[in-house]
């Protein structure tokens, strides 16, 4: 579907919203781990994660592919979850980080975006396990219009007394980044979707039926629990090569306008907002073009 001729090219999009399967464990001190293990899964394996203290444990082997963490008894819970992140960044579909609230605390992240199995206890009693985000990938379907993606550098102005009003440099200060979109399939599971499980809500009253929408429940929200990954894809490439792609890795969908009409379909104008994603590299934190799912 893609036609160039010299530098004019004609490049149609898909556009996906995708979320990477996300745990979080709260490890404890070394001391009392040893031999002991946690479990997870990613959609095609199944981990567990087991302590060798101080060079002289035995592998539980409980089933599954295991993950050694080699530790000492002397060693504190955030030294633990630091060579926790290690072994399991070792691996190659697997991507882990401390979180940066709390130094005790290790972020799992499977690669792709199908939902796996969340952290379990194993036969470790003192960690704490919280399944942070379910993996799942979904199509917009039909778009309307071009897809403008708005980068938007913030600049601050340098002048120099010797110089008067001559600007001498600029500081970058920020960016901000933000896609209009215009959706043309307005299903339910697009509702559901945009509406339900990202910025509205929902309620059954008693034996009644489900009613979708918007209230003052949503007030004071922080909307990063609800930001995904927003992804438009060349309708021209092979759905699995992501060599085009472009990602933006932390994208809020803020519903702008239902249009319901008696001549025209019906449609879902949507503004996607970007912030910076603190798990992903910080050269290309809010914005990337090519194989995201290497993160």
């Amino acid at each position: 579907m893609s036609r160039s001729q010299g530098n004019i090219e004609v490049n149609p999009q898909k556009v996906f919203f995708a979320q990477v399967q996300t745990d979080c464990v709260r490890v404890e001190a070394g001391a009392s781990l040893g031999d002991l293990y946690w479990t997870f899964s990613s959609s095609s394996t199944s981990y567990y994660v087991w302590y060798n203290v101080d060079a002289g444990g035995t592998d539980p082997a409980p089933g599954g592919t295991g993950i050694e963490v080699a530790i000492l008894s002397t060693d504190a819970a955030s030294a633990v979850a630091t060579k926790v992140v290690a072994a399991i960044d070792a691996v190659a579909e697997l991507v882990s980080v401390i979180d940066p609230r709390n130094s005790e605390r290790v972020i799992v992240k499977t690669k792709g975006y199908a939902a796996g199995v969340h952290a379990a206890a194993g036969d470790v009693t003192g960690h704490v396990f919280v399944a942070v985000h379910d993996g799942f990938f979904h199509d917009f379907g039909f778009t309307d219009g071009d897809l403008e993606l708005a980068l938007d550098q913030q600049l601050l102005d340098v002048n120099a007394h010797q110089t008067g009003t001559e600007i001498v440099t600029s500081l970058i200060t920020g960016m901000n980044v933000e896609l209009p979109l215009v959706l043309k399939e307005v299903s339910d599971d697009q509702i559901e979707r945009l509406v339900e499980l990202t910025t509205g809500g929902a309620i059954t009253p008693g034996s009644g039926t489900k009613l979708q929408g918007y209230g003052s429940g949503q007030n004071f929200k922080n909307v990063l629990d609800d930001c995904a990954r927003l992804i438009l894809h060349p309708a021209a490439l092979d759905n699995s090569d992501y060599s085009e792609d472009h990602v933006c890795w932390l994208a809020y969908p803020k519903v702008d306008s239902l249009t319901l009409s008696g001549e025209n379909p019906q449609t879902l104008s949507l503004t996607f907002r970007v912030f910076t994603d603190n798990f992903i590299p910080e050269e290309i934190n809010k914005f990337a073009k090519g194989d995201h799912t290497q993160y």
